[in-house]
């Protein structure tokens, strides 16, 4: 069961967020690149970037207040486009054991490894993500991907 929960967790996250954003204005682009970054508390670093899929960005920051984002900034400045990158891990559980005791729910848990697609956008140069509260918490070089 716990199983199931997950991949109901992670299917809303990646069908569900993709679909709300459906009336946006977005763009697709032929390449992304994955990033699996490692978080600790409030610490986020690079584990490892490679090519991805195909994948659609939106032109305005539609995301709105108290959510994780992020968004591709070109050499000079100018804000490219903007992405999905929600930074909390979040583990649930749902367990029964032979006792009749049983525990659910979810929680956000402090440290994981959490993995973003970003956009190649042409001239983009670093991808920037920011915390709820607008904070920028991590900026990656993309120019050379």
């Amino acid at each position: 069961m716990k199983t199931i929960w997950i991949i109901a967790i992670v299917w809303a996250l990646l069908f569900g967020a993709r679909n709300s954003f459906a009336n946006y204005e977005s763009v697709d682009v032929q390449k992304s690149i994955r990033v699996d970054i490692k978080k600790s508390y409030e610490n986020f670093s690079v584990n490892r970037i490679s090519r991805s899929r195909e994948y659609s960005y939106l032109l305005h920051n539609d995301y709105g207040d108290k959510s994780y984002y992020g968004r591709i900034v070109a050499h000079n400045g100018d804000v490219l486009g903007y992405f999905s990158a929600d930074m909390r891990l979040v583990l649930c559980v749902d367990y029964h054991d032979p006792a009749k005791r049983s525990l659910n729910g979810c929680r956000e848990i402090p440290e994981g490894e959490i993995t973003v697609v970003i956009p190649l956008i042409p001239n983009g140069e670093k991808a920037e993500f920011f915390n709820p509260e607008g904070k920028i918490i991590l900026i990656l070089d993309i120019s050379n991907w």
